[in-house]
């Protein structure tokens, strides 16, 4: 496919970016036309990357600094450290983990970190999540456990394929392959997802069992691997890779694409000596003088001049008006699995649901899967040729009248 952004080929090429900020707050749009020194930055080749979805974005902890608190995880140890009832026994502020005075001061711990992220200010976050969401990623993972990148995705009306890591739990299964695009993007948090206490990582042991999960690669779906594999352009913004267990993921990534000749770029404001020495001689990066949002607002700047930003849809299509569509295509399997895929990811990241909208949904999975094996026999009798074409219709007719009523179930309760 042609790219308008760079004059090489795209596929001999793997730009790898790391960059600390120093406080991202702070940062002026002024600032954002700076160049790399040299001029030898292409923006026009990292821009390519993006538009021919050959780039996935990562976002830490450090974007969310402000003037008191340089990363999340300090910030989180501060509210939770005012919270009533004594809950951490210890912050481990090298590792950004915690440890709970007992199991259950970890669970009243995810309680009050929900509130936490709905009653602090991250104003400056949300500004620069929404530059990110107009420059058209197919990929963008989280290292924090919240929800800012879906709503501002939702605010900004693009529609997304959310997903998380789950602790000692295989990969969703789907019948369909995932693939992630610049019109519909994946958003995973890497690090677990605050929605599902089970998924995050807060302590030495939530760790371990993450750094087993991700290193064996039991937790992150197939496709969704092979997509990494094909990227040539890993962008790291606010990644807190002074951190010993950070290294192990980037020597993960490393071995998942199986090369080693693409490019590899870091900001070192944020980095002893000591430490950007290590990147240097151990894994071969070049430093260079960006800031987080100079280097998001000069990536957008690009596209803006491209007229290639991602706009807002008119209006963002339900679950339940996306499933219908696919049945008036024709495409009922497909539909089936949606809907069985949104109730199983649903019931993982609502845990408190009431018991009357425990029994619905539970219900609706038991019969979309009969429903599913009624369309498998009728699909395998027409293969056979052992069912007239009238009774094939009326019996799909059926299974289609069966699904459309449970999408209208899952419509009427507002999920």
């Amino acid at each position: 496919m042609f790219c308008p952004y760079s004059p090489f080929t795209i596929s001999q090429i793997f730009a790898f970016f790391i960059l600390f900020p120093l406080n991202p707050n702070l940062m002026s749009a002024k600032s954002a036309k700076a160049s790399i020194e040299g001029n030898s930055f292409d923006w026009d080749l990292i821009a390519g990357t993006i538009q021919e979805q050959k780039c996935v974005l990562f976002i830490g902890p450090a974007v969310f600094a402000n003037e008191q608190f340089p990363r999340l995880e300090e910030w989180m140890a501060d509210f939770l450290q005012k919270e009533p009832g004594d809950l951490i026994k210890k912050y481990y502020a090298e590792d950004a983990l915690f440890a709970f005075k007992d199991p259950s001061a970890k669970t009243k711990a995810t309680f009050s970190l929900k509130k936490f992220f709905q009653e602090e200010d991250f104003s400056h976050v949300k500004e620069l999540y929404r530059k990110i969401a107009e420059i058209p990623f197919s990929m963008i993972f989280t290292l924090t456990p919240d929800d800012l990148m879906q709503q501002v995705f939702e605010e900004k009306k693009v529609n997304y394929q959310p997903d998380f890591y789950l602790k000692n739990q295989p990969p969703r299964q789907v019948d369909t392959p995932i693939t992630p695009t610049a019109n519909s993007p994946l958003l995973y948090n890497l690090f677990g997802f605050m929605q599902n206490r089970d998924s995050l990582v807060l302590t030495h042991d939530d760790l371990f069992d993450y750094l087993n999960s991700i290193l064996t690669q039991s937790s992150m779906h197939p496709d969704i691997m092979q997509m990494i594999k094909k990227m040539e352009n890993f962008i790291f913004l606010g990644i807190s890779f002074d951190k010993w267990y950070m290294r192990l993921l980037l020597k993960m990534l490393y071995r998942l694409q199986g090369r080693d000749e693409f490019l590899r770029f870091a900001n070192a404001s944020a980095l002893t000596e000591d430490i950007k020495t290590l990147f240097v001689d151990q894994y071969r990066i070049e430093f260079v003088p960006q800031e987080i949002q100079e280097f998001v607002d000069q990536l957008h700047k690009v596209f803006e001049d491209k007229g290639l930003l991602r706009k807002e849809s008119e209006k963002k299509q339900s679950i339940t008006g996306q499933l219908k569509e696919l049945v008036g295509e024709g495409k009922v399997s497909d539909a089936i699995t949606g809907l069985q895929t949104y109730i199983d990811r649903f019931l993982t990241e609502n845990t408190s649901l009431p018991e009357s909208s425990l029994d619905m949904l539970n219900g609706l999975s038991s019969e979309l899967l009969q429903l599913r094996s009624m369309f498998r026999r009728l699909e395998n009798r027409k293969r056979q040729g052992i069912i007239s074409e009238d009774k094939s219709d009326l019996e799909m007719n059926q299974i289609t009248h069966s699904l459309i009523g449970y999408l209208d179930e899952i419509g009427a309760m507002n999920l």
